[in-house]
């Protein structure tokens, strides 16, 4: 075997070696130091406008950003969290006499509101045929939300101190993506043996696909936090306004979504004897909240980018695999990568891939 050619073997293993264990070092923080790109992401041209606002002092502006974003995004988050995590326990305790003791006590005052029992007296014998009980099945899911619910609690409790941990590092990254990131990411594309026109467009198409990928999340979590609003408002719940941005925040979490919140608000208007308001409740989230999350998220998220298209399939794909190999934070990676992922090809086969050292040679 040739020297030089060994020699280059030997030193493409070595490199490859040297990134494992630099993946390997950062990968207890990853989901931390993915959020700050994320949140840096989404509020860069706010830095940019804020940095020119303190006479282009990098340090200064970074700080006041990170302190900002902490203030607004960060620490709302975590309270309603707290708070729920909390409260989830609470509620179960009160709610588990009437789901062990009694289990079929909830249902009967369900089966009070009029317009109700005439439904399902009108259900049960088509369900019948199928040997489907409509009271065992309400049970049965009935439980299992109130499990999830209380693993959530528990999940919060026990993971306290390293999500603490998790956000001071996300905050530190946070400042330094915002001071040293434009530099950083000019190095890395300097790395890229590609055309300067290539990278041009590269960094275009990210920017097309993050921008859309965020702001659709972000509009489909708006547009839950509306709709529940406009239930509790409609119910008399105190509060609606908090209970919609809980709600809207709530979205953001895979599967169980919206019905953290809206759940057990509905189940404790019907167990206050307010069957009422708590049955209209359960009907809007059943009805319109909660079959809209997936929906509203994939055909916000979806659409043109700029000068690409993201097709809904690619977004519920991607949210779909992002949450079973990512967590939480797949519910932006997944569709994400995806659309990148689509989205270079495209790039690569509408324009010939030359590297910048073919362009010198010629």
């Amino acid at each position: 075997m040739n020297r030089n050619l060994f020699g280059t073997m030997l030193a493409l293993i070595a490199l490859l070696l040297y990134l494992a264990a630099v993946i390997a070092i950062l990968f207890p923080f990853l989901q931390a130091l993915l959020w700050a790109g994320i949140i840096a992401l989404m509020t860069y041209p706010l830095y940019d406008r804020l940095y020119l606002a303190v006479n282009r002092r990098r340090n200064l502006a970074s700080s006041l950003m990170t302190l900002g974003v902490i203030l607004v995004l960060v620490l709302p988050v975590v309270a309603l969290i707290v708070y729920f995590a909390t409260q989830g326990q609470d509620f179960y305790e009160n709610m588990e006499p009437a789901l062990f003791n009694d289990p079929a006590s909830i249902w009967h005052q369900i089966k009070k509101f009029p317009p109700v029992n005439l439904l399902i007296n009108i259900l049960n014998p088509i369900f019948a045929r199928f040997e489907i009980n409509l009271q065992e099945t309400f049970r049965v899911a009935l439980q299992q939300s109130m499990d999830v619910l209380v693993n959530f609690s528990t999940a919060v409790v026990k993971k306290s101190f390293s999500f603490a941990l998790e956000l001071v590092i996300m905050a530190v990254a946070l400042f330094f993506i915002y001071r040293d990131g434009e530099n950083f990411a000019q190095r890395i594309l300097d790395l890229i043996p590609l055309r300067s026109e290539i990278k041009g467009l590269l960094i275009q198409r990210v920017k097309e696909v993050v921008t859309k990928i965020l702001s659709g999340l972000l509009f489909a979590c708006f547009i839950q936090g509306i709709l529940a609003t406009l239930g509790y408002l409609l119910v008399g719940l105190p509060v609606p306004v908090l209970l919609g941005i809980a709600t809207a925040i709530a979205a953001l979490i895979p599967l169980v979504g919206t019905t953290l919140v809206w759940v057990p608000a509905a189940l404790i208007l019907v167990l206050q004897g307010d069957y009422f308001r708590g049955l209209i409740l359960l009907v809007w989230g059943a009805a319109l909240i909660s079959p809209s999350d997936n929906l509203i998220r994939a055909l916000s998220m979806s659409g043109r980018a700029g000068t690409i298209y993201i097709s809904p399939l690619v977004i519920i794909l991607g949210l779909l695999g992002g949450m079973a190999v990512f967590g939480f934070i797949g519910i932006v990676l997944g569709p994400l990568v995806l659309s990148l992922f689509l989205s270079v090809m495209e790039l690569f086969t509408s324009h010939p891939l030359q590297t910048s050292e073919d362009v010198d040679a010629q």
